[in-house]
């Protein structure tokens, strides 16, 4: 895995562990593997940029924590935790809690996801988390999920979608649900800080099989378009190349639709984010951003969710278009850009991501599709 971060020149953020092990004498963290971890990365020659203490600490024992473990243990250690970092490595950014289940998931709204996460396990509240803590956190973290994969809903079917489902407002309006009830947790313990959402995809427990279509692309999207209206931050998706919800194809690594989609937000989508009037009704889920390019102008994207019904947008000047479709069905495994489909070469090259050009008037965005509009 470092070898993979020296050669893409990119960042590494981790969490570390916190179980029994992290334990032995039953009291306070024991820093010995934190240290393991840290010092191997450092001599290797990729220090790690940021970290966490405990993946998904809410759910406590659930996450590997020791049995009996308590939202104070977890202040207290994550303070230990914190100091040694400060101390040590002082350029690592100190981000947490990476908690899951304070904001919405599927249908369930804040207190049922306690309700329902918590008859199956012991689970906290991100406050709970924070109390009483003393080192400050650099980043405010969480994780989120549209709702429960194909695989888990039986456990806990509330909190599961229908495929048929997926393309609706309901659906799409999952992941502002979570990072507004977030951003005030943010505002609390990391004033003026960014929020990260630090584990994210369709659905936890591997995805749901449409993960790796089409249809899933409208939700990252809107995922991406929604959070950046509401804060400054990172999402980290979950995963790059395996289970139904990676990017990349287990085992053949060809990219899914979300990796083109997302390739292109990247490309098109500045930093400087515009209140558009966005109405996110069904048709007409519209994002404006200023131009990844730094020129003159403006990229919107545009979500038509609608299965049924077009949506027509007018253009004052000339624009480029990138339209995205399924190849045929909504659950596409290829994505068309414009028409054509996105694949890589037999050489593994990228295709050209080229847009069409309208030299304004009426624009058509047929129904299921994500269309950037640069201007």
């Amino acid at each position: 895995m470092l070898d993979f971060v020296k050669a893409m020149g990119t960042r590494l953020l981790i969490s570390v562990s916190n179980c029994v092990g992290d334990h032995p004498n039953g009291g306070p963290l024991d820093l010995t593997q934190t240290k393991k971890i840290f010092d191997f990365s450092h001599a290797y020659g990729v220090d790690i940029d940021a970290a966490e203490f405990m993946n998904e600490p809410n759910m406590l024992a659930a996450s590997g924590a020791p049995q009996g473990y308590t939202a104070a243990d977890y202040a207290r250690d994550q303070d230990i935790f914190n100091s040694w970092v400060k101390e040590h490595y002082p350029k690592c950014l100190l981000v947490g809690p990476c908690s899951l289940g304070d904001g919405a998931m599927g249908k369930l709204d804040s207190k049922s996801v306690g309700a329902g996460i918590g008859s199956l396990m012991q689970m906290c509240s991100t406050q709970e988390l924070m109390h009483g803590t003393r080192i400050p956190l650099d980043v405010f973290s969480y994780h989120y999920y549209n709702g429960i994969s194909e695989r888990l809903a039986s456990m806990m079917p509330a909190g599961h979608w229908d495929g048929d489902e997926a393309h609706t407002d309901a659906y799409l309006e999952v992941a502002p649900l979570n990072a507004r009830a977030y951003a005030p947790l943010r505002d609390r313990y990391v004033p003026d800080g960014q929020m990260w959402v630090t584990e994210s995809g369709d659905a936890g427990g591997g995805g749901n099989t449409w993960a790796s279509t089409y249809l899933d692309v409208l939700r990252t999207l809107n995922e991406l378009g929604s959070f950046a209206v509401i804060t400054d931050g990172v999402i980290f998706h979950n995963t790059l190349a395996s289970s139904d919800y990676g990017f990349l194809k287990h085992g053949t690594f060809d990219p899914r639709p979300n990796y083109f989609a997302v390739l292109l937000w990247n490309r098109l989508m500045g930093t400087t984010v515009y209140d558009c009037g966005n109405p996110d009704t069904e048709g007409a889920h519209i994002y404006c951003h200023s131009r990844r390019d730094g020129q003159d102008g403006y990229a919107y994207l545009i979500i038509n969710n609608s299965v049924t019904e077009a949506t027509t947008v007018e253009l004052s000047q000339d624009a480029e278009i990138y339209q995205l479709s399924g190849n045929g069905h909504i659950r596409s495994e290829a994505m068309l850009l414009n028409g054509k489909v996105l694949k890589i070469s037999d050489s593994g090259a990228l295709p050209d991501l080229v847009p069409i050009r309208q030299c304004g008037g009426t624009l058509r965005l047929a129904p299921a599709t994500c269309t950037f509009i640069v201007l």
